[in-house]
C-alpha cells in the first residue's frame, strides 16, 4: 500500500509540477490520503470485529475461532461481555501495561519523525522533493515489505522468536540513523542514502509490540483498556516525533537524527527487560502449578476453563505469556 500510494503521491507531484496553475500538490496528496482513509475506515467497521461480530464467517467457522479464543486463554467470545471496573485497576497495576506504554512511546517518537520528515532528510543529501520519492521512500518501502513478510513466517514458525526479531530490527535502525549523524555532510551520498535506507527495517517492531495484546492480555475490560492506553502512547510518540525535527536544524537534522537514533536504543533495552519479565513469569507460575500436583494437561484445561468465565492473565495462574 506505502508503494501505491508513493507512486500515486510522485504523479500528482508531476502534474501539478508541469501544471502549477492547477491544484497545489499538498492539496492534491491531501484529497487523495485524506479520502482512501475514509473508504478504508469504512471497510473495517462493517468487515472486522470478533468471531462472534463477523458477518463473513460461517456458524462453524466462528465456532472454530471462538475455541481458537479459548485455547489461547486470554478470553472467550461466546457471549458479549459486561464491562468489569475491578479489571482496570488489574491492567494499571499490571507491569505489562507500563512496558506496552513506554515502548508504543519510544517506538512512535522515530516513526512520528520520519513519517512527517523523512524526504526532508533524503533532501539533504541533494535529492529533488520527488526523486525522494523514486529515490528514497519507494526502495524503502520495498525493504520494508520484504522484511516484514520475513518476520511474520518466522514468528509464524516459531512463535518464541518474536522478542529477537523485535530486537533484531531495531540494531540497523539505530546504527543507520547514528552513522548518519556522525558522517560528514559533503559527499558519501550514496553512503548516506544506505545508512538512511536501512532504518526502515525498525519499523517492524511497532506491528509486532501491537501483537503481544491478543497473545498476552487476557479479560475482555482489560484488552479494552489496555487498547485505548496504547493508542494513547501511539498518538503522543507521534506528536513528540514529529517536533523533533526543527527547522533550525536544516538541512541535515542532526539533533532529530540523534533523537531517533536514541530512540531505537532504548527501545532495545526495554525489549531485554520486557523479555525476561515474560520469562521469570512464566517460570514462577510453573512452580506454583508444580505446587498444585497437577500435571501439564489438566493446567492447561483449568486455564481453558477460567479464559471462559473471563479471568485476567493476571489472575489466571495457568496463563502463559507468549514471548
Amino acid at each position: 500500500m506505502d508503494v501505491l500510494t508513493s507512486l500515486i503521491n510522485y504523479g500528482i507531484g508531476t502534474r501539478a509540477k508541469n501544471h502549477p496553475d492547477g491544484l497545489a500538490p499538498w492539496k492534491g496528496i491531501s484529497l487523495f490520503l485524506g479520502s482512501l482513509t475514509i473508504v478504508l475506515s469504512v471497510i473495517t467497521y462493517f468487515v472486522f470485529g470478533t468471531p462472534r461480530e463477523a458477518r463473513w464467517l460461517t456458524a462453524e467457522e466462528k465456532r472454530i475461532a471462538q475455541a481458537r479464543v479459548v485455547k489461547s486463554q486470554t478470553g472467550s467470545d461466546i457471549e458479549k461481555r459486561p464491562w468489569k471496573w475491578d479489571q482496570v485497576a488489574t491492567t494499571f497495576r499490571d507491569p505489562q501495561t507500563y512496558f506496552l506504554f513506554f515502548l508504543v512511546i519510544i517506538n512512535s517518537i522515530p516513526n512520528g519523525g520520519t513519517t512527517s520528515f523523512g524526504n526532508l532528510v533524503y533532501v539533504s543529501f541533494g535529492f529533488t522533493a520527488l526523486d525522494t520519492i523514486v529515490k528514497g521512500k519507494i526502495p524503502q518501502q520495498l525493504l520494508s515489505i520484504v522484511w516484514f513478510l520475513v518476520a511474520g513466517y518466522i514468528t509464524l514458525k516459531k512463535p518464541g522468536l518474536r522478542f529477537y526479531i523485535m530486537m533484531f530490527s531495531v540494531i540497523p535502525a539505530f546504527a543507520g540513523m547514528l552513522a548518519l549523524a556522525l558522517l560528514p555532510h559533503d559527499g558519501m551520498l550514496w553512503t548516506r542514502w544506505g545508512c538512511y535506507f536501512i532504518t526502515i527495517i525498525g519499523n517492524v517492531a511497532g506491528p509486532l509490540i501491537w501483537t503481544l495484546v491478543p497473545s498476552n492480555i487476557a479479560g475482555r475490560t482489560k484488552k479494552s483498556v489496555t487498547g485505548t492506553v496504547l493508542f494513547i502512547a501511539y498518538c503522543t510518540g507521534n506528536c513528540i516525533g514529529a517536533q523533533v525535527f526543527r527547522a533550525q536544524d536544516a538541512p541535515r537534522y542532526i539533533p532529530a537524527i540523534i533523537v531517533c537514533s536514541t530512540m531505537y536504543g532504548l527501545e532495545f533495552v526495554v525489549m531485554v527487560a520486557w523479555r525476561y519479565y515474560y520469562v521469570w513469569q512464566n517460570a514462577r507460575r510453573d512452580r506454583l502449578v508444580a505446587a498444585m500436583g497437577m500435571t501439564p494437561e489438566e493446567s492447561l484445561h483449568q486455564g481453558s476453563l477460567n479464559a471462559e468465565s473471563d479471568m485476567t492473565d493476571v489472575e489466571n495462574v495457568h496463563f502463559r505469556y507468549s514471548y
